[in-house]
């Protein structure tokens, strides 16, 4: 069992995780890029950013912070970058979580350029209530997230 150090606490992770998996893609803009032409490093955590919204859904998100207080909120992030995607391109992204009780979910992003790894990268984030204090999640919250 992995320990995760967060700022208020530190938790064991994946206590009886679901595994969610989804798949998205994203066309290369011209604002995307950086001088050089390639995607700007950063723009990879906005693309991964959108990727976990559309696997556990944007409704149920706003639905979390809006009716249970719940927000969730990054904790570690580790990225490597492995071929340099262009304004034209189109990603293939795939995300993969583990979900449980516990506060933490990890994310397992990928990004395919022409079915070769572009970008990946692993994100700790951690549900916060409004104290802004790590919470576990409860058997209802769990299964709406995960249906």
């Amino acid at each position: 069992m992995q320990k995760i150090d967060y700022p208020y606490c530190t938790v064991s992770t994946l206590d009886d995780p679901v595994n969610l998996e989804g798949k998205s893609q994203v066309s290369i803009y011209y604002e995307d890029t950086d001088f050089s032409g390639f995607v700007y490093h950063a723009n990879y955590l906005k693309f991964f950013e959108r990727a976990r919204e559309d696997l556990l859904g944007i409704e149920k998100l706003r639905d979390l912070f809006k009716n249970h207080g719940l927000h969730i909120v990054v904790a570690k992030l580790e990225i490597k970058y492995h071929l340099p995607a262009k304004h034209g391109d189109q990603l293939d992204i795939t995300t993969k979580v583990s979900i449980s009780k516990s506060p933490i979910m990890l994310f397992d992003h990928k990004a395919y350029l022409n079915g070769k790894d572009c970008c990946s990268a692993k994100v700790t984030t951690v549900f916060i209530d409004e104290t802004q204090q790590p919470t576990r999640v409860d058997d209802e919250t769990l299964r709406y997230l995960v249906d």
